[in-house]
């Protein structure tokens, strides 16, 4: 049977909410409205509906394509980050820790933190 278009737009919303929701990183939810308003370049108030699932928005084809795009690239740079800190801890902890402690932040603040 056919999905519904109210079934397939709450799909979307889902899929949006929870890619935004990995963009949107920790912190206080200003700040992760923030993070996806800046990535997607809407209002305050649409990142906002999206970061939260908001059942009275339509998610638009091109929006979720862009929050997989910036999925896809925040990911890649976790990875990077995550490897360039292991390297650094296996090399001298004690000589990089100070650039460890910003690389955890940058985790933190990409929302895989250490």
């Amino acid at each position: 049977m056919p999905e519904k278009s109210s079934e397939r737009t709450m799909t979307a919303i889902c899929e949006a909410k929870a890619l935004a929701g990995t963009i949107a990183g920790d912190g206080n939810w200003k700040v992760r409205v923030q993070r996806v308003r800046r990535h997607l370049g809407c209002t305050f108030n649409r990142a906002k509906d999206i970061l939260y699932g908001d059942e009275r928005i339509s998610i638009k084809a091109e929006e979720i394509d862009r929050l997989r795009e910036i999925k896809i690239s925040l990911d890649s740079d976790r990875t990077r980050i995550s490897g360039l800190r292991t390297c650094l801890a296996e090399i001298d902890p004690e000589f990089h820790g100070p650039t460890i402690e910003a690389l955890d932040r940058a985790l933190r603040t990409l929302g895989g933190g250490h």
